[in-house]
Order: C-alpha cells, then structure tokens, then sequence
C-alpha cells in the first residue's frame, strides 16, 4: 500500500514541475528528483519503506520511456531521522541545481525544520507521511500525500478497537 501511495508522490512531483520553469528541466538528459528520508536512525524502518516504494515507481516510470524520454534519476540522501540533519540535507539539495524537487523527510518534526528552506528556494517538496497539522502550511512549495494524523488517528483507533473486540467504559462527563 505504500509503495502505491510513493508512486503516486512521484507522479504528483512530476505535476509540480509544471508550475515551476520546465527550461531547466528540458535541457537536461534526465530528471533528478531528491529524496531526504530516514535510513538510520530510528525512522530507518518507515524510511526504508519509503525510499523503496520511490525506487519502485521510478523503475517502472523509466522502464515505460521516462518522462519525455529522459530518465528519473533519484538521489537519496540520509535524515537520520534528526532535524538538523534534515535542515543540512535540503540545504545540499538546495545547492544542486539538477534537483528540481524533493520528497521527504519521513517524520513531521523534519518536514518543520527542513521545509522551509526548499520554500524559500522554490524548491517543491512532497511529504509521504508528514502528518502532523500545519505541514501543507509550511508553505505553497510543500504538499502532503497521506491522512492529516487529526484524522487518522481516531479512525485507526476506533477501528482497533472493532477488531479487537474492546469495550471501553462509559465515561461521566
């Protein structure tokens, strides 16, 4: 399921570069997308997930011609699931003008730290799972694939509950 949702994320990043300058982009023998999740550290196993899901939507998206002939080339960069390193990572991205977007960071507390340095450069970023509220309003470069966590977690909850057959006491009010 979540390798779905990444190839959706990098189709959705392909739409991004539409509202950027495509010049760049159509100069260029391939497209180079960054990716800055966690692959160590202790969101290492969301992260792996998503780099993998990533790898797998651009080897299916190039093995089918690539976009307008040229290949998606990903460069992947670690977060360690660290904020600062995540601020250090966009800022790499930032200064490598053959990244025409980003996805990441694999936890929310990066995405507030780090995304707002790809806005300030326009630079677009796609979060694969920043739930927290506030994300998309980092700012109008930073989009979010996935449920607001405001409203995941009720449901998620509710509906382990029915699974698991929990009765929870009525409480006073």
């Amino acid at each position: 399921m979540i390798k779905h949702g990444i190839a959706r994320l990098i189709l959705c990043t392909l739409t991004l570069i539409g509202s950027s300058n495509l010049a760049p982009l159509l100069a260029q023998d391939t497209v180079t997308i960054g990716s800055f999740v966690s692959t160590s550290g202790t969101g290492a196993p969301f992260g792996l997930d998503q780099l993998q899901g990533m790898e797998l939507a651009i080897r299916h998206i190039n093995a089918t011609g690539g976009i307008a002939g040229r290949k998606i080339v990903l460069k992947q960069l670690d977060t360690a699931y660290d904020k600062t390193q995540a601020q250090s990572v966009v800022n790499t991205f930032v200064a490598d003008k053959s990244v025409i977007g980003l996805i990441g960071p694999t936890s929310s507390a990066e995405a507030f730290a780090a995304d707002p340095i790809a806005v300030a450069a326009k630079l677009p970023v796609l979060a694969p799972a920043n739930g927290a509220a506030g994300i998309p309003q980092i700012g109008p470069y930073v989009h979010r694939i996935g449920v607001p966590e405001e409203l995941l977690l009720p449901s998620a909850a509710k509906a382990a509950l029915k699974q698991l057959k929990f009765k929870l006491p009525e409480l006073s009010r």
